[in-house]
């Protein structure tokens, strides 16, 4: 039973996460907006001698997704520019989180996305 209460969960946070997504698409989301989400997808902000000049954030829960960048100019982000990172966020974190609840493994996601 535990199994399949764990799957349930991970299904919800999958439709939140999906609704968040789509709003802050809808919108012209600020640059701690789209960090926020990172963070909430499960990423950290990468410090000191790991970080490389941008703000960089790594995923504490699927250590192989490659680490994306969030630039730090002012508070807004051009809008191009927001949606190539929620893209990013959507085609590895997202689908790891997908591939995850489908196969319980999460090795098998597209990190080019």
């Amino acid at each position: 039973m535990g199994d399949e209460d764990d799957r349930k969960a991970l299904e919800r946070r999958i439709k939140k996460f999906d609704r968040k997504l789509q709003q802050l698409r809808s919108g012209k989301p600020k640059r701690r907006e789209v960090e926020r989400f990172a963070i909430w997808l499960g990423r950290e902000r990468l410090t000191g001698t790991q970080a490389r000049g941008e703000p960089t954030y790594q995923s504490k829960v699927f250590s192989h997704l490659r680490v994306i960048t969030i630039p730090y100019h002012s508070a807004d982000l051009k809008k191009g520019t927001a949606m190539k990172i929620l893209d990013q966020l959507e085609g590895m974190d997202i689908a790891a989180y997908r591939n995850l609840l489908e196969t319980g493994e999460s090795k098998d996601v597209d990190e080019d996305a």
